[in-house]
């Protein structure tokens, strides 16, 4: 016949003594225990887990806000350069407009002096 643990039935109730009665209690303990470590191990680690990634979500944050940030100066360093290079642009324009203009009515007014001299026309001499 089977031993106590496979039902033996050659071990009779009267037989089991507070020895193995207590010896079954603290497997019982000691099965709780390890059900209780368990729970708490994984809990534990959950919260270890929630703790990094809320950690890394705030660091990729930062990072994405770093970079935004950078891309948002970089845009508007560009933005203010095109401004810059059309207003020289325009500037130039308006130079060489006026300098032309110039050009033209000082052809203008040679041709008005008759041939006579510059001095002359200035009234110096």
């Amino acid at each position: 016949e089977k031993s106590f643990y496979n039902k033996d039935k050659t071990i009779k109730n009267t037989e089991i003594t507070p020895s193995v009665s207590q010896g079954e209690n603290g497997l019982i303990t000691q099965e709780k225990q390890m059900e209780n470590f368990k729970k708490e191990l994984i809990e534990e680690l959950s919260n270890k887990q929630s703790e990094i990634m809320e950690q890394f979500k705030n660091d990729l944050t930062k990072e994405m806000s770093t970079v935004m940030q950078d891309r948002f100066e970089n845009a508007v360093n560009e933005a203010v350069k095109m401004a810059l290079l059309q207003e020289r642009k325009e500037i130039k324009k308006q130079v060489v407009q006026e300098i032309e203009e110039n050009t033209l009515q000082i052809a203008s007014g040679m041709e008005k002096t008759d041939g006579k001299g510059i001095l002359k026309r200035l009234k110096f001499w």
